[in-house]
């Protein structure tokens, strides 16, 4: 996992406690073959999973162009951000050099404007177009984040306060 300048800054004074940090996840549709839906995945070289593009929100930045840049930076396909799909707060996750995070973890259904997929950047394995009922394995959390673009709802997805 290559950890963004800003982040290893806030590591030099809280340690590895945990950080509470934006997470943009982008779930890139195209229409594919016989009319078929068909994501764009990524599989993650250090945990070998597969899943739709994700990064970190950087300062000053705005959500829907962290999942733009994060979808060119690490696959080369350009996207249009179309939709919020949904807004949730992940479970803290304990990184392998110690760190803790929880992540705020906005998800956008985004449209597929051009681009052939490839790891293009360190953190990426492998980099391809699944149909929609041909996905790999992947994590719950992936599989919902899928799932929430796919409704083609223009509502995104929120847990409801008490």
């Amino acid at each position: 996992m290559v950890v963004p300048s800003f982040i290893a800054d806030l590591r030099s004074f809280v340690g590895s406690r945990r950080l509470q940090l934006v997470g943009v996840t982008a779930v890139v549709l195209r229409p594919g073959p016989h009319g078929r839906q068909q994501v764009l995945l990524v599989q993650g070289r250090d945990e070998q999973h597969w899943g739709p593009v994700t990064g970190i929100l950087e300062p000053d930045e705005q959500p829907a162009h962290t999942a733009k840049r994060e979808c060119q930076e690490e696959t080369g396909v350009l996207v249009y951000p179309s939709v919020l799909v949904s807004v949730y707060t992940s479970a803290v996750k304990s990184f392998p050099n110690g760190d803790v995070a929880q992540f705020l973890e906005i998800v956008f259904r985004c449209d597929w404007i051009s681009g052939l997929p490839q790891p293009i950047d360190a953190e990426v394995e492998s980099a391809a177009w699944f149909g929609i009922d041909e996905l790999p394995t992947m994590s719950f959390d992936a599989h919902s984040r899928i799932a929430a673009a796919m409704r083609g709802t223009t509502t995104a997805d929120f847990v409801p306060a008490p």
